[in-house]
């Protein structure tokens, strides 16, 4: 795939938009959210903590990411709250 500077735009707007509104008070995501960044929908299942934690690799992925390890990092602590979501049942 080509590298697009307009996509990494985007990338990073999103990115700044998850992680500032797809969270709750209690670190559970929002399965849906409408443009305000309001939450639509939640649900206890780890979907939207599954994304959430991909969009963090792949941006980290692309080289464009000022720090890199520190999302790689902060996926790898999604990946371990979403492996207790899904132990705790």
């Amino acid at each position: 795939v080509e590298r697009r500077e307009s996509w990494l735009r985007s990338a990073e707007h999103i990115l700044a938009f998850l992680r500032a509104h797809a969270v709750d008070a209690d670190g559970r995501c929002y399965f849906s959210l409408n443009r305000a960044g309001e939450p639509v929908f939640q649900q206890r299942k780890p979907y939207a903590a599954f994304f959430l934690a991909l969009a963090l690799l792949e941006y980290a992925k692309t080289g464009a990411a000022a720090d890199a390890a520190g999302l790689r990092a902060e996926a790898r602590v999604w990946y371990e709250r979403i492996r207790a979501w899904i132990a705790d049942g």
